[in-house]
């Protein structure tokens, strides 16, 4: 299971980044989302104020985005920041260098930060894959994950929650194989990065809480040291709380996090996974596959050794309950987006299910493997066809009749978001 790099592979390694960096920033447009609103302008006001409020970008008192929140006269983001603190080395550089931050800058400024973000979670999955499997296989999922998936389209292409998200919960992973090999110490890191992911996008904590499970039932004398790590985020994210918001359990979302779990969760459930407008196997469908895996990995443990097969296990049954959880969330359509968004940050944990189905020999079977490609190379198209042609102005969930009746495009073929952009290259007018 040990992997130690050498000098192919940091070639390798550095190739795909420079890849997945070039493929990330072309072409040379930047939509922007309301979401990501405040994270491109937070760096701004850390670096000249000193502080994460935007009152200095709003005209008037008036607010027109909802991203933005007044907490008591003080405007911030309704969204966590973490990933706006990731992206201060980027926007640090024209501050030092006394650059004025146009809106041409802060946009580019985002897109290189989301980037590098995405970027990095790629290189990652490289060597945890590396760990398991060939050279070959390794690289060919990790391009299967960052210009496959919403990767491409949605994390690498705004300061959104997602792509930190992505990153921190890979590097959870990363440091529990690390402690695996009896390296316990990574123990503390693997807390410290699961706190960081539910700071970064709360949801997480689905995915956490079946990570320290797996971490008690395994290193039940050393889980203090996890604890440790996990506390120290998350106590900060208190305190920012209860500066902001009046309490460490309140946040920009208000009565929105506790009242908004009113969808049919069936009706979700499928939505985000075969909605022709939003859904996973329709935009992605190479990730059917690790519903394989997952089911190798509760039927034949001898696919891995004991201890990740247990950690597998336990990644699986958070999938399933993240998916469910997300089926009762209002927004799981996830708006004005290309794609499933809202499955973007389970994504990494998806694709390692890989794992156990490679090692399993089912790609063995010729016709399984070419199944394999043809999915991977149209998931790698849809995702083209969205860098090229979205533009925020078809969101593919619903529209109003002459009546004004909402009408629902979630279950539509033809008028769904995936066949209107797809039958774009073929529109001349």
């Amino acid at each position: 299971m040990r992997f130690r790099p050498n000098y192919k592979t940091i070639t390798i390694t550095g190739s795909l980044f420079l890849l997945f960096f070039l493929f990330f920033n072309s072409p040379a447009r930047f939509l922007g989302t309301d979401d990501g609103y405040p994270a491109r302008l937070i760096p701004i006001s850390i670096l000249k104020e000193g502080n994460f409020e935007l009152g200095e970008f709003i005209n008037n008192g008036q607010l027109n985005t909802y991203s933005i929140v007044d907490a008591d006269g003080y405007y911030v983001s309704k969204y966590p920041i973490l990933t706006s603190l990731l992206a201060l080395p980027v926007y640090s550089i024209p501050f030092i260098f006394n650059i004025t931050f146009s809106n041409e800058l802060i946009a580019g400024l985002a897109r290189i930060s989301a980037s590098l973000i995405v970027a990095s979670s790629a290189i990652l999955i490289y060597f945890i894959f590396r760990r398991f499997l060939s050279e070959k296989w390794s690289i060919i999922l990790t391009i299967a994950y960052a210009l496959g998936t919403s990767c491409w389209t949605i994390s690498s292409q705004d300061l959104w929650q997602h792509g930190t998200s992505q990153l921190l919960l890979v590097l959870t992973i990363f440091f529990l194989l690390k402690a695996l090999e009896k390296q316990y110490p990574f123990l503390l890191l693997v807390g410290l990065f699961a706190g960081l992911s539910i700071a970064a996008r709360p949801i997480n904590l689905i995915i956490v809480l079946f990570i320290l499970i797996f971490v008690f039932h395994r290193f039940r004398n050393n889980f203090p040291l996890t604890l440790l790590g996990l506390l120290v985020p998350l106590i900060l994210v208190a305190f920012y709380n209860t500066y902001y918001f009046g309490a460490p359990w309140s946040t920009g979302y208000g009565q929105e996090i506790l009242e908004g779990w009113t969808y049919p969760i069936w009706q979700g459930f499928a939505g985000l996974l075969f909605s022709p407008s939003r859904g996973l196997f329709f935009f992605t469908p190479f990730l059917v596959f690790p519903i394989w895996g997952m089911i190798t990995i509760w039927r034949k443990s001898l696919i891995l050794i004991k201890d990740i097969n247990l950690l597998f296990r336990y990644l699986s049954l958070g999938l399933i309950f993240y998916l469910l959880v997300l089926s009762k969330w209002w927004a799981w359509p996830g708006a004005y987006s290309y794609g499933p968004r809202m499955l973007t940050d389970i994504v990494p944990i998806m694709i390692l299910f890989f794992i156990p189905m490679v090692r399993s020999g089912v790609f063995r079977k010729k016709i399984l493997k070419s199944i394999f490609i043809v999915l991977i190379t149209f998931s790698i198209l849809v995702q083209l066809v969205g860098i090229i042609y979205y533009d925020n102005k078809y969101q593919g969930e619903y529209y109003f009749d002459n009546q004004g009746n909402k009408i629902s495009l979630l279950w539509s073929l033809r008028e769904g978001q995936l066949y209107f952009y797809l039958s774009k290259p073929f529109h001349y007018n």
